[in-house]
């Protein structure tokens, strides 16, 4: 995956949650080719939304992916997303 493929993944990421559109899976047409395509995605978006709110990370939130690691925490869907300071 070419880093502009890349980056523009990672701004209709950026955008679509400015404009608090609800989140939409790359499947289909959009599907990102690997596992590593999609961790450089979630690298550029959490750059690219920390240079958006002015901010740095300071760490990140539980996963909560699967229903094993939601029940001790009586969640019925993920939730993960970048901590800011």
């Amino acid at each position: 995956m070419i880093a502009d493929n890349i980056h523009q993944r990672a701004a209709d990421l950026i955008n679509s949650h400015a404009s608090r559109q609800a989140f939409r899976r790359f499947s289909g047409d959009t599907a990102l080719p690997s596992l590593t395509a999609a961790y450089a995605v979630q690298r550029c978006y959490i750059a690219s939304l920390a240079t958006h709110l002015d901010t740095r990370i300071a760490g990140y939130k539980i996963g909560l992916t699967s229903p094993r690691m939601q029940a001790p925490v009586r969640h019925r869907q993920p939730d993960c997303r970048a901590r800011a300071r």
